[in-house]
């Protein structure tokens, strides 16, 4: 869903309060193509635990999305949602098995989605 006009793109961004690079990770598992881009990490400086990441962006099936660990000023709600649109399944030459165009996450990632706070 990024929007691009001439040379500038628009990407959603998402805040979080710290969740991102779990969510990054937990979403970019389930999704086909996709991944984590660049995370921002705070250092000794802060204001957050150095170590921790800031911001973000990661790609989910092609749409780049932002984030923020922003804290508890902002809730996140069920207002955003991942919701991909159908695609045709993909079937062997067969037709008896089709396989879903989205993966279900490994058994190492989160079972459930992230927690949020606010």
């Amino acid at each position: 869903m990024t929007i691009t006009s001439g040379a500038t793109s628009i990407s959603p961004c998402l805040w979080f309060d710290s969740e991102l690079e779990e969510a990054a990770a937990f979403y970019t598992a389930i999704f086909p193509n996709s991944s984590i881009g660049h995370l921002t990490r705070y250092s000794d400086a802060g204001p957050g635990e150095p170590g921790t990441v800031m911001a973000g962006e990661f790609t989910l099936d092609g749409t780049t999305f932002r984030g923020i660990n922003g804290g508890p000023e902002f809730s996140f709600t069920e207002a955003v949602s991942f919701s991909p649109a159908p695609r045709p399944r993909r079937c062997s030459s067969s037709a008896r098995s089709c396989s879903p165009s989205w993966r279900r996450p490994p058994t190492r990632h989160p079972p459930d989605p992230p927690t949020v706070t606010g």
